[in-house]
């Protein structure tokens, strides 16, 4: 015989019910997580690597070594190929010499080089700019 106090809480059969329910909400979003994290992100980070890599190349030499091998304005290969392991992509770089407000000048050998680099793959592109400065004596 039970006393007349109140029992406050949940019986053993409302929580069974209330887990059965958010396993299966739960599980379809883990599957729709997994889906995402793989899909196709192991390209892009590619092309940002290739590109990174190829400013990084280009920010190491000295401003005049790298305007007189960049600052042509056309766009030519990046140096150091095609990222290892990724065939059928492509880099070109291209630089342009700019004013104070970043914009082309027509100006040659100026102090601010603006690259572009470009990077293709499956019909995705990936660009990336940068500002090469000479340093300030």
């Amino acid at each position: 015989m039970r006393g007349g106090g109140c029992e406050a809480g949940y019986s053993l059969l409302e929580v069974m019910v209330a887990v059965v329910i958010l396993t299966v909400c739960i599980i379809p979003m883990a599957g729709m997580f997994d889906a995402a994290v793989g899909a196709g992100g192991g390209d892009l980070d590619r092309a940002r690597s290739q590109a990174n890599r190829t400013v990084e190349t280009v920010r190491a030499l000295d401003y005049r070594t790298a305007v007189l091998r960049y600052g042509s304005g056309g766009a030519v290969a990046c140096p150091g190929g095609e990222e290892p392991g990724y065939e059928g992509s492509s880099c070109t770089l291209r630089a342009g010499f700019v004013d104070e407000e970043l914009r082309l000048t027509d100006v040659r050998y100026g102090t601010r080089l603006l690259l572009e680099v470009r990077v293709e793959w499956d019909g995705k592109t990936h660009r990336q700019t940068a500002l090469v400065a000479a340093v300030e004596p």
